[in-house]
């Protein structure tokens, strides 16, 4: 998948977490950026994305949410491809 599919898929998937928790990154691009530097195929997107749902169902995050680098990066180390 080239870069541009990893985008468009992992900005699927962010709208997907903002619908069902009401939430709205206002970040949204930086962390469309973050998971595509560091992801190389479709299963690896859900992978982030599904860790990221986690994140925002487990911190109770309603309305505007600004995701901090830092924050995307913990989540990130814990990952197992």
């Amino acid at each position: 998948m080239d870069e541009g599919g990893i985008l468009r898929m992992v900005s699927a998937q962010l709208a997907v977490i903002e619908q069902v928790w009401e939430v709205r990154f206002q970040n949204r691009e930086d962390v469309c950026r973050w998971v595509a530097g560091i992801v190389h195929d479709e299963k690896q997107v859900l992978t982030v994305t599904s860790a990221l749902n986690n994140w925002v169902a487990v911190s109770a995050i309603t309305g505007q949410v600004e995701m901090k680098r830092v924050d995307f990066e913990q989540i990130a180390r814990t990952l197992r491809w």
